[in-house]
């Protein structure tokens, strides 16, 4: 990086960040490191990291009305706030599956309205969830930086962040417009993980089936996203059965 976007747009304290930026990443893998294991695993290796590092650099400015000013304090290991940010902290995770995101989809700042975006400004019962990319067309991303498996169980507010009235499912007006992706780097694959959701619509059909009133979506905004043909929970259920080919699926991903 000594010649480099990095360099060029960090500026004369250039060293001192990079040298931030590898203390942060201290536990990512790299090809002369044992294999990785556990949350080392939540970064790609140093190298690609660095990558990613350097295409945010060159691609984003220090912007606190879209909260991209938090990621130049991830990067070097710093808390926004002020003191420093814990080897396992889940704000690492965030920053290096985002960058990875950012990259892998090469998107610049203007292809972004906001990182950590309210799903609603009306929220019902509560507050909003948010999700972690709105992009400026109006989709939203959320990443987990976690292993799943086809058995495994999201916790409750990753579920009520996809299928909640106050999350996606609640005030999006189509599938497309959100993607729940699952980094790869976690050995998650695809189609484990649409069977995870399968089993998680099949427990919590009932609640989603439910009115507005009672803290559900309502009929109304279950057939804006399932089909007019979906009437009832039975209906919901034969929809969701195939997971192979099934299109209700495609806004779930591992990369």
């Amino acid at each position: 990086m000594t010649n480099s976007a990095f360099r060029q747009n960090v500026g004369t304290n250039w060293s001192t960040v990079l040298d931030d930026v590898l203390k942060a990443a201290k536990n990512s893998p790299c090809t002369a490191c044992p294999p990785a294991s556990g949350t080392t695993l939540a970064f790609p290796s140093m190298e690609k990291h660095l990558e990613n590092v350097e295409y945010f650099v060159a691609n984003f400015q220090v912007n606190a009305i879209t909260s991209t000013d938090k990621f130049f304090f991830w990067m070097r290991g710093k808390k926004k706030g002020g003191g420093l940010l814990a080897d396992n902290s889940p704000l690492k995770s965030e920053m290096a599956q985002t960058f990875h995101e950012l990259k892998r989809r090469g998107l610049k700042e203007a292809d972004v309205n906001q990182f950590g975006a309210n799903y609603t400004t009306m929220p019902v019962n509560g507050t909003s969830r948010q999700s972690d990319i709105l992009l400026s067309i109006g989709t939203h991303i959320e990443l987990k930086n976690t292993p799943y498996n086809a058995n495994s169980t999201p916790k409750v507010q990753a579920i009520d962040q996809v299928i909640g009235q106050n999350g996606a499912f609640g005030n999006i007006s189509s599938l497309s417009e959100f993607e729940w992706v699952a980094f790869a780097n976690r050995d998650n694959d695809a189609t484990s993980l649409k069977t995870m959701w399968k089993n998680v619509f099949v427990t919590k059909a009932d609640d989603m089936f439910k009115s507005v009133e009672d803290g559900g979506l309502g009929i109304i905004k279950i057939k804006q996203l399932f089909g007019n043909d979906v009437d009832d929970v039975s209906d919901f259920l034969d929809l969701i059965e195939d997971v192979s080919s099934n299109p209700i699926y495609d806004f779930i991903k591992a990369e």
